[in-house]
């Protein structure tokens, strides 16, 4: 019906793309709430968003190789999610993997956010 994609794939790739969303806007939030003009804020959110996303690619898209954190960009989680990769000891699905190193880092980046806005009495 999906025309040969399991729906463990199309549900990996959903929630690798929804946690990579999370992940780019709490980058925007926190380069929002560290500069004060909004042009310098914008550009610095698109830098460091184009820098993880090709970094991420690049490592994500090695040919072959049997590497953890594959998933955590959404365009190698297409092709890797149902896919069991060396996660310390065990194999794990590589969804799980990227999904969780996602949050880890959407969580992180709205935490410093917060440490970043003023308080008014």
């Amino acid at each position: 019906m999906l025309g040969g994609v399991s729906p463990g794939e199309v549900f990996g790739t959903y929630v690798s793309l929804s946690l990579s969303a999370f992940v780019f806007g709490s980058i925007g939030i926190l380069c929002s709430a560290a500069l004060r003009a909004t042009a310098a804020a914008t550009v610095a959110t698109y830098a460091a968003v184009i820098l993880i996303f090709f970094v991420t690619l690049g490592y994500g898209a090695i040919p072959g190789a049997d590497t953890p954190f594959r998933s955590v960009n959404a365009a190698t989680a297409i092709y890797h999610a149902v896919d069991m990769e060396p996660f310390f000891r065990t194999r794990l699905p590589s969804w799980m993997i990227g999904v969780t190193l996602n949050l880890l880092m959407g969580l992180l980046f709205a935490n410093l956010a917060m440490t970043k806005l003023e308080h008014f009495g």
